[in-house]
């Protein structure tokens, strides 16, 4: 059988301010200064991979406290007449995906069919006449259409991700606050390589304290969704 190939093209986002860490590699000159190991690279301890790698792993802790959705993602593709099978993205990570037709803007959405069912109802969906999709269902790695289309539809798939950060040389979509926050964790581990501990810990403490106050600002807006108020016992009247 041959390999299923489909091209999917990601969403545009909304970005924050440039600010001063604009990019992963201002980041990286950031850390670099402070561990005074002169300019990274692939012979330097630590290495300029790992140092991006560190950042990375940062990011995607921070963007969980703060409720950031690095998780789910929209992507298109655009079928062409006989195509009713379409590779999910190789980040997929299982789960719920919700289709929708936007070829027109309208953004309609496909009907979700079990994998089960879909097998009784659709059991030959390559030999059903073509038609606008209507209803989908997955198969492992695969979105199965109900049947072919019989022209160009652009489909939107919203569906969870895991895996590697697919925008790894990417921090717009942080707070710059929470830009400084990944270059301590980048630090703190930096110096944990070269042994040099007690800066490590330095470091280590500055980025729990960011951690702990993501979390508290989560808390707090949790709290607010929720319509709860925290009352503060110094203005409680006894």
């Amino acid at each position: 059988m041959a390999e299923i190939s489909t091209t999917w093209a990601q969403r545009d986002y909304v970005a924050f301010l440039t600010g001063t860490l604009s990019t992963i590699s201002s980041c990286i000159d950031f850390v670099q200064g402070d561990i005074h190991r002169g300019t990274l690279s692939s012979s330097t301890n630590p290495t300029l991979t790992r140092v991006t790698e560190f950042l990375t792993h940062a990011k995607q802790k921070l963007a969980a406290k703060y409720g950031f959705s690095w998780r789910r993602k929209y992507v298109y593709a655009t079928t062409s007449a006989g195509n009713w099978q379409l590779a999910l993205p190789a980040d997929y990570g299982g789960g719920v995906v919700t289709v929708r037709d936007v070829t027109d803007n309208s953004g309609d959405k496909l009907g979700y069919i079990p994998n089960a069912t879909f097998d009784s109802m659709h059991p030959n969906p390559s030999g059903a006449s073509s038609g606008e999709p209507e209803e989908y269902t997955i198969k492992d790695r695969e979105l199965w259409l109900s049947r072919p289309a019989d022209g160009s539809y652009t489909l939107e798939l919203e569906y969870p991700r895991v895996g590697d950060d697919s925008t790894t040389t990417d921090v717009s979509w942080l707070p710059q606050i929470a830009r400084f926050q990944i270059c301590n964790y980048a630090i703190y581990r930096s110096f944990l390589l070269l042994q040099q501990w007690d800066a490590a810990q330095a470091y280590k403490a500055e980025w729990m304290e960011d951690i702990y106050d993501a979390k508290k600002t989560g808390g707090r807006q949790k709290w607010a969704e929720m319509g709860y108020r925290a009352v503060n016992w110094q203005y409680k009247r006894i």
